[in-house]
């Protein structure tokens, strides 16, 4: 495992507990998770990370051998090249300008195509994810905000547009948590992030929650 993931790519990390109460969420989420737990307990399973990502704990929900990283296309790559399983998130778009054919596609459908004939989904699957919310650095009076790519619709949503005064310069992270860690710092004004990880900054106010679920897939190599 990397050594960024190892320590949570320098994030305020969430406490055990936390963590722990958000994977039990998950697991609540679907009847198939204990069938899926069963089967795959113990084996290694490639995921998006930090640990406090949404990805991290749906995966935990199935395995207690996790190799986090830092994209998707790289999680897909690795459980590849080392016959092992992949969680993708089919939710998963990201910044097309920080991807080419090297770093891989920018959404699921292309991860799925690109890796037609060598890994296989085998399991769909619906869980909740973490509730997410609109948080505000406190005393902030700008209007930049950061958030995962995927979360960008939520902003034309009348509950979350109420919040803010004017046109938003708008930044994207690889995974909400980075996001939120950046906004505690002082770096933008408001984020979208899932709600565990900006209740555990002080430096943060929430403005807007809601409790999404999400489709999930498991990848592994094609057998021949």
């Amino acid at each position: 495992m990397p050594a960024w993931a190892e320590q949570d790519a320098g994030l305020k990390s969430e406490s055990k507990s936390e963590l722990s109460g958000a994977a039990q969420r998950a697991a609540a989420g679907s009847l198939s998770i204990a069938t899926l737990r069963e089967r795959h307990w113990g084996q290694k399973i490639c995921t998006l990370g930090p640990r406090a990502s949404d990805s991290a704990v749906t995966a935990a929900a199935l395995t207690d051998n996790l190799e986090l990283l830092p994209s998707f296309p790289e999680a897909m790559r690795s459980a590849h090249e080392n016959a092992q399983v992949a969680l993708m998130c089919c939710g998963y778009v990201a910044d097309e300008t920080l991807h080419d054919e090297h770093t891989g596609a920018s959404n699921w459908v292309g991860l799925h195509f690109e890796y037609y004939g060598r890994m296989v989904c085998y399991e769909v699957f619906v869980v909740p994810i973490m509730p997410m919310c609109l948080a505000r650095k406190k005393k902030a009076r700008g209007n930049t905000l950061v958030l995962h790519p995927a979360t960008r619709r939520l902003l034309q949503r009348p509950e979350f547009a109420q919040h803010f005064e004017g046109p938003m310069q708008i930044h994207t992270v690889p995974s909400k948590p980075c996001g939120v860690q950046a906004t505690a710092r002082g770096q933008f004004d408001y984020c979208v992030g899932s709600l565990p990880n900006v209740q555990a900054h002080p430096e943060l106010e929430v403005l807007q929650t809601i409790e999404p679920n999400m489709i999930w897939a498991l990848y592994r190599r094609t057998v021949g």
